[in-house]
Formats: structure tokens, C-alpha cells, sequence
């Protein structure tokens, strides 16, 4: 009897051994795999208790970004954003700005010297040599409003700008701002009963092999990205599409949930100006369009998918509601759309020459960042303000 028991055990223990091996052979074949014929590439980003993520600190690599299908050098300084290392202290004879935003802003698909922020600042040293200009780019993919906000607190002031910009993305920073319209681990903050804003417990402790995994496993990151664009497709499909997340902003239908979302991004626009004003000199809010709005082709394909949501959806609602909200405290504005529209000159987002975003419909490429550069430092020509840091500066030595 206890032969037989501990031939059943034997037996047992090899067949769990053999699953155990036959899996470890999979996952290392599929490693090789994903590694040979994939451009899968591991996390940029990592999560940081204080400002919620940035990119990996002091990384430089270039790798094929799939979305502009190029190769794209990326260096991410100290701090894990986008571009060199600069000292906190400034400069003498030298005005900083700072861009915050999320990937529009980051512009991971283009070339450094193509980006918005680059471009900027190779204008203003070539249009105005007299001072020294530096341009900051605080993008990071998937940031909200509030979450910009905290990097302006925490790290941003670090470096004393003069100007400070935060870009609004049409595209989805309504719903990233509102906890109970996004589901992104990021950083969120919300009103307490006197109408304050509070920012809520963010870090969850993610297990250590999740962590090592996203850094070091090709197939790991290879499965949960295609797993994220299946159920993608799922949510597009014509079964199961309905206007959601950061698509809701076209929404002018009166809801609870609809005029709190509104309620609590006007709040966190308010304060970020507020904010930034105490600290520095001059604040703008820049207000990046989506493909729905710069193309009539691709509005009239969205509105048809959610016949129930048709009667509701503006296309100009957005930037009515943004309006009002930056005029009650008279803030300084700039909207890329009409500039982006009168390139695009109502033709669809398919043809090529038409493009300000990568296949007319992702983020914006090289045309609609130089497009953006170029309204952003005309209007700050016009307002006055480069020329009265001109006039600070040149005071000052």
C-alpha cells in the first residue's frame, strides 16, 4: 500500500515538475519571440509617489515609435521628463518657461528638434537673442490637469520659470480630471464640501514582480499591451460603442455626473492659475484639439456610432464651456484649432498633405507642432509679453 501511495506521489510531483518546465520553455520561447519579430518596447514611464509618474530618469535610446513609424532618439533628464539636464538655479539674463501636459505636449513620436518646445525655444533665441530663453517640456503621457498641477508644485517651481503654460488636450483631459470618468492610475483630486480641492490618495503598491516584469519582460509588456488594444477595439465596435471618458466633452446634455466633471475641472483650472501666479509672472492656458473637431469626416463617423447620444454632441462645446470658465477669472488663452483648421482647409484627415496629426487622427505631428510653436510665440509677440521679460531682463544685467 505504501509502494503504491508513493508511486501516485511520484507520479504527481513529476507531472507538476513537467508543467512547471513545459511553462518556464513557453514564456522563455515567447520572450525570444517577442524580442525577434516585435518593436514592443518596455514602460518609459515609471510611478512616483509625489508627482504620480515620469519617464525614466537619465534615459537616452532610440527606438521605432510605431504611431509616426520613424525612429525617435529619446532622452529624459534627472527629473524623467523630456529633454536636457538644467540646473534648478537660473541663469543670469535668462527667462524659462515651463509647458505642462500629457503626451501631446511629451510628443514621444517626434524628433526632439520638431517638438513644440524645441521649436519654441530655437524661435525665441533666433527672434531675440538680447536674453537667453529656455523651454521646459513637462509632458507625460496620460498626466491630467491635476496631475500637472502637483508637478507644479512639487517640481516644476524648482526651476523659477517667468511663464508657466498648461495645454489642454480636447482629447480626453475632461475625463482624466474626474475619478469617476477614468479609470487611469494617476493622480486625482476632487472638491471637499466647501469647494476646496483636496488631491486623493494616489500610490498603490504594485507587487515587485509586476515591477520588474514591465521593466525587464518583452512578452509581458507584449500580452497587457494586446490585451489594452483588443478591448480597445471592443469598446469601438458598432455592438458596443457609447460616448465615454474623455468623448463626453462633447456631451451638452444636463447630468449630475456631467456638470460635476465640469464643476471640478474648472476648479482645478482656477487654481492652477492662481497658483502659478503666485509664484511667477505670467500664466497661459493652451487648448490642443482633437482629430473630431479639426476634421468633419471624422466628427460625422463619430456621431452616427451612439444614436443615443447623436442629439447631444457639439463639436464647438468644448471650447464654449473652456471659454466661459478662463474668462470669469480673465485668463490668458490660446486655442490651436482654428490656426490647425485653417491649415487643414476642410480637407478629410485622410489625405496625407492635410495632416497636422499623426494619420490624422493621434497626436499632433510635425506640421501641427510647428504650427503650435508658431501661434503660441505669435501671441505671445502681440500680448506684449516677450518683450517685457526682454525689458526685465536686459534691466537686470
Amino acid at each position: 500500500m505504501q509502494v503504491k501511495i508513493l508511486q501516485i506521489l511520484k507520479k504527481t510531483i513529476f507531472r507538476i515538475l513537467l508543467v512547471f518546465i513545459s511553462l518556464f520553455i513557453f514564456v522563455i520561447l515567447a520572450e525570444l519571440t517577442v524580442r525577434i519579430l516585435s518593436n514592443i518596447q518596455p514602460p518609459l514611464k515609471i510611478k512616483d509617489r509625489e508627482i504620480g509618474e515620469k519617464y525614466i530618469p537619465n534615459y537616452s535610446k532610440k527606438i521605432f515609435i510605431k504611431e509616426s513609424q520613424q525612429y525617435v532618439t529619446l532622452k529624459f533628464n534627472k527629473d524623467g521628463f523630456r529633454g536636457r539636464n538644467r540646473s534648478y538655479k537660473k541663469p543670469q539674463n535668462t527667462c524659462r518657461i515651463a509647458i505642462l501636459g500629457d503626451s501631446q505636449v511629451a510628443a514621444i513620436a517626434t524628433k526632439t528638434e520638431e517638438t513644440l518646445v524645441y521649436q519654441l525655444e530655437q524661435k525665441l533665441n533666433q527672434q531675440h537673442p538680447d536674453i537667453t530663453w529656455q523651454v521646459f517640456n513637462f509632458g507625460i503621457t496620460a498626466a491630467s490637469t491635476a496631475q500637472e498641477l502637483v508637478l507644479f508644485r512639487k517640481l516644476v517651481t524648482k526651476y523659477n520659470p517667468d511663464i508657466v503654460m498648461c495645454a489642454y488636450y480636447i482629447g480626453n483631459d475632461f475625463s482624466d480630471n474626474y475619478d469617476k470618468l477614468s479609470t487611469y492610475p494617476r493622480i486625482y483630486m476632487d472638491m471637499d464640501q466647501k469647494g476646496d480641492l483636496y488631491v486623493k490618495p494616489f500610490f498603490k503598491v504594485r507587487k515587485k514582480i509586476s515591477i520588474w516584469l514591465n521593466r525587464y519582460s518583452r512578452f509581458y509588456v507584449w500580452q497587457k499591451h494586446t490585451t489594452n488594444i483588443l478591448a480597445d477595439k471592443l469598446k469601438k465596435s458598432d455592438t458596443f460603442y457609447k460616448v465615454r471618458e474623455g468623448k463626453l466633452i462633447f456631451m451638452n446634455q444636463e447630468s449630475e455626473k456631467l456638470n460635476y466633471a465640469w464643476k471640478l475641472n474648472e476648479k482645478i483650472i482656477h487654481t492652477f492659475h492662481k497658483e502659478v501666479l503666485q509664484e511667477t509672472d505670467y500664466f497661459l492656458f493652451v487648448v490642443i484639439p482633437n482629430s473630431h473637431q479639426l476634421y468633419h469626416d471624422r466628427w460625422e463617423s463619430f456621431v452616427v456610432k451612439d444614436p443615443d447620444a447623436r442629439p447631444y454632441l457639439n463639436a464647438d462645446y468644448p471650447d464654449q464651456k473652456l471659454s466661459e470658465i478662463l474668462k470669469k477669472k480673465n485668463i490668458d488663452s490660446v486655442f490651436l484649432r482654428r490656426r490647425l483648421e485653417y491649415y487643414i482647409d476642410n480637407r478629410p484627415h485622410y489625405e496625407p498633405d492635410a495632416q497636422v496629426l499623426y494619420n490624422g487622427t493621434g497626436h499632433l505631428n510635425e506640421k501641427g507642432q510647428k504650427i503650435a510653436a508658431e501661434t503660441i510665440y505669435k501671441y505671445l509677440l502681440d500680448n506684449g509679453t516677450i518683450i517685457h521679460f526682454i525689458d526685465i531682463y536686459k534691466h537686470n544685467t
